[in-house]
């Protein structure tokens, strides 16, 4: 390798190094606000959350769903009258 090339790789190096430091910042404060915001402490967690909250979502939805039906039904019943 010339001098040359091996000054293009030291600095490509260089940039690899600084990128890498920007990113485990950020994965650092992520981190951080998913365990204050959301309170888990891991990746895992988190995902777990997600899975429950979808669960939850779902749930609700049906509900919504049953009572809507049921608030049409009685004024379906209503207007018969």
């Amino acid at each position: 390798m010339t001098e040359k090339e091996l000054l293009e790789k030291k600095k490509e190096i260089e940039r690899a190094k600084e990128t890498l430091s920007e990113l485990k910042g950020q994965e650092s404060v992520l981190s951080k606000q998913l365990k204050t915001e959301w309170g888990c402490p891991s990746l895992d967690k988190a995902k777990e959350k997600i899975q429950e909250m979808k669960k939850e979502i779902d749930s609700m939805s049906m509900r919504i769903d049953e009572k809507s039906q049921e608030l049409e039904e009685m004024f379906n019943n209503e207007e018969s009258l």
